[in-house]
């Protein structure tokens, strides 16, 4: 499976996210990783999101008394592009009243978020001569009808409709006389009416662009906070952007985490340092590689989507494209072979990745197939990739695979773990509990030539029951 945009984590992440406004959870919706080309935008948003993240107390209270603002605002973009076609009704002209009545009133706390924090992009642009067209009356109030100052002759016609209508009252009987002039009365109001909606909706289409910038910049500032409330909950730091290496210190994925923290265990922040060709990261089983590599691309990707990283330090060049390959369940259910649809996908990648700046991640590649074919093409794989102009991470449990490598990682595992202790954790009741509390998730460097660890021998030891089943697994050793 090759991921270029999302992945649980992330999913995750962009769920903690709740944009007040719907302009604001649309821009959500569409966020995509950005890119070398977006460098100087990714940096104002990360500027941006730095200056909020950095509020004290009680500005952040204005931010969030914002935020409760940005809720009142509707996106009107198809109510726009009606008006820049034809005319709109009384609704469609309401709601464009009500939307200006609401950017007045933001108005002043985001130029004070502008004056005070210097976030950018954050003065609203009130469009007064829109507004006072649309509230001839002065009345200051949300409320829109279409009122006879806009024309004199829609005041002839309903007071021509009211003297009628008067008459009626006056003499109790509707005659067919009477009938067809409250007609015509009333189909001359209609035809006024339209004529100023026309006229209204002709003399708004000047302002629409600037509208539609105010609601763009509505969305930013809405989504902006969710990504400085996030920062501020987890202790995000902003990354570093560009060069080609990529480095995360104290790095967490924080799905799991809070998984681990519900369930009574930590986090173990993973350090690592990626740079041009291939890394490997080899490790006991249970023991957090895949875990790793997820936080990896997590947390770069969020970099390039203008995020705050789940790091105590981060260098994260601009990649075209971040690319994962993991084991794909759907592609088996198709008629492809596990080992078929890893090689199909890591075709794909490699074609995405001529003539361009990747990071490609690789989970456990080649378990489809038989150990020794495996691990001699994972081997390969690792030869090629330190070659090429490309960010490459592999986790293997493979040996040998890490010779060509230009780093190689080992997961601690359960090597600073007293087996005694653990065994008595896992017979009370603790079971898979007690081994994941336990398990050391730290990447530490290792040499070329260092073996996998083995620890599929000691989790059998501390988990099956079947003695003799252990005996015969112990005798094959």
């Amino acid at each position: 499976m090759i991921e270029t945009s999302r992945n649980e984590s992330l999913e995750w992440v962009l769920d903690e996210l709740h944009p007040a406004s719907a302009c604001g959870r649309e821009l959500l919706r569409s966020l995509r990783p950005g890119g070398p080309g977006d460098r100087e935008a990714l940096e104002r948003e990360l500027d941006d999101v730095q200056r909020l993240a950095g509020a004290d107390d009680g500005q952040w209270r204005q931010v969030s008394r914002l935020a409760h603002a940005f809720s009142m605002v509707k996106d009107l973009r198809r109510t726009f592009a009606r008006c820049r076609e034809a005319a709109l009704d009384e609704i469609g002209l309401f709601e464009i009243k009500s939307f200006l009545m609401q950017v007045g009133r933001i108005a002043p706390q985001t130029e004070r978020l502008a004056r005070e924090l210097g976030v950018g992009g954050a003065e609203l642009d009130v469009c007064a001569g829109a507004l006072r067209l649309l509230d001839i009356d002065g009345q200051g109030t949300a409320a829109f009808s279409v009122s006879s100052r806009y024309s004199r002759e829609l005041a002839d016609a309903r007071q021509e409709k009211r003297q009628i209508e008067d008459e009626i009252r006056r003499t109790g009987k509707l005659t067919d006389e009477a009938q067809a002039r409250r007609t015509a009365a009333l189909a001359r109001e209609q035809r006024e009416e339209e004529a100023v909606c026309r006229r209204l909706s002709q003399e708004l289409r000047p302002s629409l662009d600037v509208m539609e910038e105010n609601l763009r910049r509505i969305a930013r500032l809405d989504l902006l906070i969710e990504k400085a409330r996030l920062a501020r909950a987890w202790g995000a730091v902003r990354p570093s952007l560009g060069g080609k290496t990529l480095r995360l210190d104290g790095m967490i994925d924080p799905c799991v985490a809070q998984a681990l923290r519900q369930s009574g265990g930590e986090f173990t922040p993973v350090d690592i340092a990626l740079r041009r060709g291939a890394t490997v990261v080899t490790g006991a089983n249970m023991g957090g590689k895949s875990v790793a590599l997820r936080a990896v691309v997590l947390n770069t990707l969020l970099a390039h989507m203008g995020f705050f990283v789940f790091a105590q330090r981060a260098e994260v060049p601009l990649f075209d494209e971040i690319l994962f390959i993991a084991e794909d369940g759907q592609s088996v259910q198709q008629g492809l072979s596990s080992f078929g649809a890893e090689i199909t996908a890591l075709d794909r990648a490699l074609t995405r990745c001529e003539g361009r700046f990747c990071l490609l991640v690789l989970d456990e590649f080649a378990r489809g197939t038989n150990p020794e074919e495996g691990r001699r093409i994972v081997a390969a794989l690792v030869r090629y990739l330190s070659g090429r102009d490309v960010v490459a991470l592999l986790a293997t449990h493979y040996d040998g695979a890490a010779r060509y490598a230009q780093a190689h990682y080992q997961v601690a595992g359960l090597r600073d773990v007293d087996p005694e202790t653990l065994s008595r954790e896992i017979k009370s009741g603790e079971g898979f509990r007690a081994i994941r509390r336990h398990m050391d998730y730290r990447l530490l460097p290792a040499g070329a030539l260092d073996e996998c660890p083995r620890s599929a021998l000691t989790i059998c030891r501390l988990m099956l029951t079947h003695s003799g089943l252990m005996h015969v697994i112990e005798e094959g050793y």
